[in-house]
């Protein structure tokens, strides 16, 4: 019987923990999907008053890069110590999610121009994580 308590608790915190290390993504990306879409909204509405066809690309670069800015530096807060490998995996998956949404919406083909934005959101993921600092522990005196 002893045996079936100490399992059954094993269990909890395996969940727990699978639940503490994947919940911050479930937050964190669609933070960052949300800022991208907002970003692309205000360059919409910039688009539509001046009639600069050139400035889509632009901007569509830049509102990605700040959408997986944020995802990658609320990324980095969630996971200190930890905070640059997550960065990264923050920008594959923000990465991965905009492959699966340009095969399912637009079809479009990955392009050189598709790569060069892929790397940008990686790249910008990763750097938000320089701007948070570890915890200090605290020294007992």
């Amino acid at each position: 019987m002893q045996t079936d308590s100490t399992t059954t608790s094993q269990n909890t915190q395996q969940k727990n923990k699978l639940y503490q290390q994947w919940f911050p993504f479930v937050i964190c990306i669609p933070a960052g999907i949300i800022v991208t879409v907002l970003c692309l909204l205000l360059a919409s509405i910039v688009v539509s008053r001046v009639d600069i066809p050139a400035l889509v690309s632009v901007f569509s670069l830049i509102s990605l890069a700040l959408g997986s800015f944020v995802s990658g530096l609320l990324t980095a807060m969630a996971f200190r110590k930890e905070k640059f490998v997550m960065g990264a995996v923050s920008g594959v998956l923000f990465c991965l999610i905009l492959i699966v949404l340009n095969i399912l919406f637009f079809r479009e083909p990955i392009t050189i121009m598709s790569f060069v934005k892929y790397i940008v959101v990686i790249i910008s993921s990763i750097g938000a994580t320089y701007f948070i600092k570890p915890k200090k522990r605290k020294t007992k005196r």
